[in-house]
């Protein structure tokens, strides 16, 4: 994902995150600016305010690609009837678009069962490594 492919993504921050010196653990904002060489993802609120985080403390909702591909993955592990929602759910989020991804997050917030259906790490979306300069 480029830095222009991240503006305008919807996030959650992190409910587990150990520094958040913005005091929004759990609530969910857009980036508005990101810099990934950086590490840097500038975060606006309902309210209009704005606070910066690590890749890593940042949750993502899942496409609706990636949500039908997570329940073809685990299909051996989940009932019928839940792919049946999965699905249901990743059409939902294909016609409603950030609103639903919205609604995706809130759920996760109520059902830690759901994070890995419904939502990634932006980290691990990222795939964030450290950059060196090696040479002699």
């Amino acid at each position: 994902m480029t830095e222009q492919e991240l503006i305008g993504i919807i996030v959650l921050v992190h409910p587990q995150t150990c520094d958040d010196s913005h005091m929004r653990i759990g609530e969910i904002g857009t980036i508005i600016f990101a810099d990934i060489r950086k590490d840097d993802f500038l975060v606006q609120f309902d309210d209009n305010s704005k606070a910066f985080y690590r890749a890593n403390a940042l949750i993502i909702p899942k496409s609706a690609d990636r949500i039908y591909d997570y329940a073809i993955k685990h299909e051996a592990n989940i009932s019928y009837n839940f792919r049946q929602v999965l699905a249901d759910y990743a059409c939902h989020i294909e016609y409603y678009g950030a609103e639903a991804q919205k609604g995706a997050l809130k759920l996760v917030l109520t059902n830690k069962d759901l994070k890995d259906f419904f939502t990634d790490s932006l980290e691990g979306i990222l795939e964030t490594k450290p950059i060196y300069n090696i040479g002699r």
